[in-house]
């Protein structure tokens, strides 16, 4: 609990080996985003609904970048209801298949089936390397703008032109390119 308020991040997969017992370690630390289903539900289940405009999926609007309705699992430990404050991220067939809790100044997703292929075939899908590379960046604030250099116009006859740093204290060691 220390670890994720002090601004750590934790990604929990669900499997064989996961369970509300194996899990309520972490339940009584209030580290979950929900509770846990009973048991684990089976069936064809297809990603139905996911959130848009979280940073970690908003990619996926662009069934280009991957299209999160292709996901299926065999097999899923869904999440009974969501804690107060957490965030949905994923249904399949109806059910809260994943979801993410702000803790402090860290963060805690919980994906409801396995990260391998116990219980879906994700991890053979084009899909499997951008969505988890997704979650981790957000989950390692990796998913923020951090260029250097910020490019702008020259838009008034006052503007200097040519590189110069950026003058806000909180952009320190980013640089401003003037162009005409």
């Amino acid at each position: 609990r220390e670890f994720v308020d002090g601004g750590g991040s934790l990604l929990i997969f669900a499997g064989d080996q996961v369970s509300r017992q194996s899990l309520a370690p972490l339940a009584a630390q209030d580290l979950l985003p929900g509770e846990l289903a009973a048991s684990p539900i089976e069936g064809k289940l297809r990603v139905n609904e996911w959130n848009t405009k979280h940073p970690a999926l908003a990619c996926f609007v662009d069934p280009q970048q991957g299209d999160m309705r292709r996901v299926e699992f065999r097999q899923l430990l869904p999440l009974a209801k969501l804690t107060e404050g957490s965030e949905l991220l994923w249904q399949a067939g109806g059910h809260i298949a994943a979801a993410e809790r702000v803790i402090g100044q860290g963060r805690v997703i919980y994906v409801g089936s396995t990260a391998d292929r116990d219980w879906t075939e994700l991890p053979r899908t084009r899909m499997y390397v951008p969505l988890v590379r997704q979650l981790a960046a957000h989950l390692t604030a990796q998913l923020a703008e951090r260029s250097l250099a910020v490019h702008r116009l020259a838009t008034g006859k006052d503007d200097q032109l040519g590189i110069a740093p950026e003058p806000k204290k909180e952009n320190e060691g980013r640089w401003i390119v003037t162009n005409l």
